[in-house]
């Protein structure tokens, strides 16, 4: 037959509609049935899939700052000989001194996309604003911090820093603010932003309560850092630590 090119011959094709012998498949409405349970298990599953997923990269993020944090020191005293001999002249809350501590002492062994207080860089902005507890809406001045923005990482993340106790016996005592993913939101303790707090050439998890007061160790039981990080999450950096660099379930994320 002329229409054998397209591997059957037409009266086959007629032989099969008078028989009715269809190979079986799915219908429209099967097919539409089946997209849409998908669809419901995956809006599901999905949000819990992302948001292990973001906790695994904050956490990356937040052991890999800390150790190039506390390498650029070591390196650093190599140079300039024990930090606790470092310069001791900042005063408390003097931004720009501190400032020229960490030039200095600490980010030039570090690499860096921007140095926020010498470069014009399109990537710094003149203010970097934080809530101090994340998901409020309407928050007051006095829960809202400003500072200059110190640093800005190449895969984004950024470092700001206050201080903290000023001048102790030959050490500097400083508050290191390291945000995740730099200006963008939630821009919150806890949850992007992470406090650190450096002392006589080291670097620890920030166990002050800056807001209720007192403080807690970083030794204390899982149990005390967990309900302290519920309560301020300045804190929350101890936790992390303390479950062996993890954010797990019962973290308030």
């Amino acid at each position: 037959m002329r229409y054998k090119k397209f591997g059957f011959a037409l009266s086959e094709v007629f032989k099969t509609f008078q028989t009715g012998n269809f190979e079986p498949a799915f219908t429209l409405a099967e097919v539409l049935i089946t997209l849409g349970i998908i669809g419901v298990v995956a809006a599901m599953t999905l949000p819990s899939i992302l948001q292990k997923q973001e906790r695994l990269s904050t956490v990356v993020a937040l052991k890999k700052f800390y150790s190039s944090f506390q390498n650029a020191i070591n390196f650093s005293q190599l140079e300039h000989g024990p930090a606790v001999n470092w310069d001791t002249k900042t005063n408390y809350n003097d931004t720009d001194a501190m400032y020229a501590w960490f030039d200095e002492y600490v980010i030039q062994y570090m690499k860096i996309l921007a140095n926020c207080n010498k470069d014009n860089n399109k990537a710094c902005f003149h203010t970097y604003s934080y809530t101090t507890f994340p998901g409020e809406s309407n928050l007051p001045s006095s829960t809202m911090a400003k500072t200059r923005t110190m640093y800005i990482f190449q895969d984004g993340s950024a470092i700001t820093a206050i201080t903290g106790g000023g001048t102790e016996s030959m050490s500097r005592v400083f508050h290191i603010l390291f945000d995740t993913n730099g200006y963008r939101k939630p821009n919150a303790y806890g949850q992007d932003i992470f406090s650190f707090r450096y002392k006589n050439g080291e670097i620890y998890c920030d166990d002050h309560k800056s807001i209720t007061g007192g403080s807690v160790a970083s030794s204390d039981s899982r149990e005390t850092l967990l309900d302290a990080c519920k309560n301020n999450p300045q804190t929350c950096t101890c936790l992390i630590m303390h479950d062996g660099w993890q954010i797990k379930d019962d973290y308030p994320w």
